[in-house]
């Protein structure tokens, strides 16, 4: 049985593209089948993805939606798919471009730390400022496994253990009076948070995996990103200056390879602390 990929797209097929180029040269690609799910509402650029995907010779299926979802549904959709099919499942969107070790990396760490009830996800994700920190290893080295006490959606893998625990109650957010509300709320990391948005199946679901659903559990993540967004125009969620900020690093776009097996002792001295917390 070949191993899950799930993939929420939505009417932009040039950076769409560029994520499919990336899964085809990813390392240990053909022991997969990408799950993709494109949503409704701009039929010719659906047309234009499906079309890329055909080119594209990776094991796939997709599912082109007539109506549109939203942000929320559409990964509830497609993620809910992945897990009938794989009991672990890597999750992208169309705007996340993987390293070639990418899937080495989540499929470690999916094997390493499948029982550990403090892990929530794994994460491919870390911030643009680490990686250049990284590359000249003043920081850390990028074999070096991390932790960390909240969840990035850019890029991420899960266990259904995790996913039978909020497919039923998943929900995206949209502000109710403001940006300035909400920051407010998120300052609560709590159910005073959620009073301050509409829950809708339309919005950002990334939010409640930090303030609902993850329940103080923590995510593994890398010392050097293994994923880059590149999805700085027409972002729906996230401003062209965040974007910016995080695009790729030299050490990104280098595609070095980590020859060194993966070291996880600074999450097993964390672990040790836990008590302590």
């Amino acid at each position: 049985m070949k191993k899950i990929i799930t993939m929420a797209a939505w009417r932009r097929p040039k950076y769409f593209k560029e994520v499919i180029d990336s899964l085809k040269v990813a390392d240990g690609i053909d022991n997969y089948k990408l799950l993709v799910s494109l949503d409704g509402g701009y039929h010719e650029k659906q047309k234009e993805m499906n079309q890329i995907l055909r080119n594209s010779d990776l094991d796939y299926e997709v599912i082109i939606h007539s109506d549109n979802l939203g942000c929320a549904e559409n990964t509830r959709y497609i993620l809910d798919m992945g897990f009938k099919q794989h009991d672990k499942v890597i999750h992208i969107e169309d705007d996340t471009v993987l390293h070639p070790q990418a899937l080495t990396w989540f499929e470690h760490n999916l094997d390493y730390y499948e029982h550990n009830p403090h892990i929530f996800s794994i994460t491919g994700y870390t911030n643009g400022k680490l990686n250049e920190l990284s590359l000249d290893g003043n920081w850390t080295e990028p074999h070096v496994v991390g932790i960390r006490s909240w969840f990035s959606c850019w890029g991420w893998a899960t266990w259904k253990r995790v996913w039978d625990e909020l497919k039923d109650s998943w929900f995206g957010i949209q502000w109710k009076d403001g940006i300035g509300v909400a920051h407010e709320g998120r300052q609560s990391r709590g159910d005073a948070f959620l009073q301050c948005v509409d829950k809708t199946n339309r919005g950002s679901w990334g939010i409640p995996m930090n303030h609902y659903w993850r329940k103080g559990r923590f995510e593994i993540s890398p010392h050097t990103s293994f994923i880059q967004n590149i999805g700085v125009e027409d972002s729906t969620w996230a401003t062209q200056e965040v974007h910016k900020y995080k695009q790729f690093t030299e050490w990104f776009k280098s595609n070095l390879i980590i020859n060194q097996s993966w070291e996880h002792f600074f999450v097993e001295d964390f672990m040790e602390g836990l008590d302590d917390y």
